[in-house]
């Protein structure tokens, strides 16, 4: 009877399973294509999806594919590397789509500002790098030469310190091309910065007000400049206005800095041993070395720097003016003289924390196009604070950045470009130099203001 059951039970699940199975292979319909490039010739290789489904299919090499969809509209991609993704949309009653697909052309229309002009990237042919605001700003630094290193080709750098205000990174395009400062030439918004603080000027910027940077970097480039552009160029322009409505941005990051290494020293009972060990040695190779005999530290003293105690049990319980609370207490007091100090950990093991905030706001109408950004940076130094008399030794450094670029038709022919910017820094530290360079006190404001006007005649 089990057995007839049971039975029974597996005939209905196999009808039951082979209904389904029709069911679903009379909702599905089979689409079939050719797939074929700009020129017109078949493409191998490339995926076809439908859309909100596992259906995939890829093409022969005479560019045919073949794939399974369902009976109701519905969406088939075409991907393949380079080429823009096409989504096609198949009626119900459709069984054939052939299409044609197009270059992803993006790259090859990237804009690169080459000296007094811009041109396509793919038309370049002199050594040129470009690097866009937004990977500028994916790098949490200081200033923009930190920045340029890792993101630009061809450029390399040296960053002598570490201290807020003065960790700005010294750049080479191609090595050191001429005796003497090897500094780039810098232009910002086309106009030449003069020696003396262009480098500064250029590290301060907020890199949220940058759309670019170019850098030339061989003779076919950098012709133009003649001797000036014999260590590189580098070009930066900043963001201006779109016509259309206010679009306000604002962005926020903070971070934390720490030495990444510092040196380990011995410990105070290490430093003995081996202090004995050279004089010692000294000793046997040289006559008259006795007298150095005063400066070998006794057993005592090298019990008391590997246990961290001033005294031996023997000394304090010699001192019969203390009772024996004072002198158990003293015998588990740590060591004053003779104890451990790791001094560079001490005075290098801060984590220090770092701010940076921009605020900027663009638009324009069809005659007037508008950018203005204000910025806000902070960094403080690993330094612990330490105070020489009244005075604060510590490292930190602030900076306030503001630009605002007015493009003005107007004329037909005649348009007028006016940019301003400012930069105010405080540097303190000892020892602290402002964002220009000099020698200052220990607390400094510098600020540094500038108006360009710009008037473009096209004829």
């Amino acid at each position: 009877m089990i057995a007839k059951f049971i039975k029974k039970i597996l005939l209905c699940l196999s009808a039951f399973l082979t209904l389904s199975v029709s069911l679903a292979s009379a909702q599905q319909r089979t689409v079939t294509g050719v797939v074929n490039d700009e020129t017109g010739a078949p493409m191998p290789g490339v995926v076809v999806i439908e859309q909100n489904s596992s259906s995939v299919a890829i093409t022969d090499e005479k560019g045919h594919y073949s794939i399974s969809v369902k009976e109701s509209e519905t969406k088939l991609e075409f991907k393949f590397m380079s080429y823009k993704t096409q989504v096609v949309t198949v009626p119900s009653a459709k069984t054939k789509v052939d299409i044609s697909m197009e270059v992803d052309a993006t790259e090859m229309e990237e804009i690169v500002v080459t000296a007094f002009a811009t041109q396509k990237k793919i038309n370049v042919t002199g050594a040129i790098s470009s690097v866009n605001g937004t990977d500028l700003v994916s790098a949490p630094v200081a200033n923009i030469s930190n920045a340029l290193i890792g993101n630009t080709p061809g450029v390399s750098g040296l960053q002598a310190s570490g201290e807020p205000g003065r960790n700005q990174t010294q750049l080479y395009i191609r090595g050191i091309s001429t005796y003497g400062a090897a500094t780039p030439l810098i232009i910002i918004d086309g106009v030449e910065q003069p020696d003396e603080q262009a480098f500064a000027e250029f590290n301060a910027m907020d890199s949220n007000e940058i759309a670019s940077i170019s850098v030339l970097k061989d003779a076919s480039s950098t012709a133009v400049y003649g001797v000036r552009g014999a260590n590189g160029v580098i070009i930066v322009n900043t963001k201006r206005g779109n016509e259309g409505k206010p679009v306000i941005s604002f962005s926020a990051n903070c971070g934390v800095t720490s030495a990444s290494v510092l040196q380990e020293g011995t410990t105070s009972y290490e430093y003995a041993l081996l202090r004995n060990e050279a004089i010692r040695n000294e000793q046997k190779s040289f006559a008259g070395f006795d007298s150095y005999n005063i400066y070998i530290y006794d057993d005592y003293d090298l019990w008391k720097f590997k246990n961290n105690r001033d005294y031996t049990p023997l000394e304090v319980d010699a001192m019969t003016w203390l009772d024996e609370d004072k002198k158990n207490a003293l015998k588990n007091s740590p060591a004053l003289y003779y104890a451990s100090h790791d001094l560079y950990e001490e005075l290098f093991g801060k984590v220090s924390p770092q701010y940076q905030a921009n605020l900027n706001i663009s638009g324009g109408t069809k005659r007037v196009k508008y950018f203005a950004s204000f910025g806000y940076f902070s960094q403080d130094g690993v330094t612990k604070t330490y105070k020489y008399y009244d005075a604060n030794t510590s490292s930190d450094y602030r900076r306030f950045n503001f630009r605002t670029n007015f493009d003005i038709d107007v004329l037909k022919n005649l348009k007028i470009s006016v940019s301003s910017a400012g930069q105010f820094g405080r540097t303190a530290g000892p020892g602290a130099s402002d964002i220009d360079g000099g020698d200052t006190d220990v607390n400094n404001m510098s600020a540094r203001y500038k108006i360009l006007m710009h008037y473009i005649y096209e004829a």
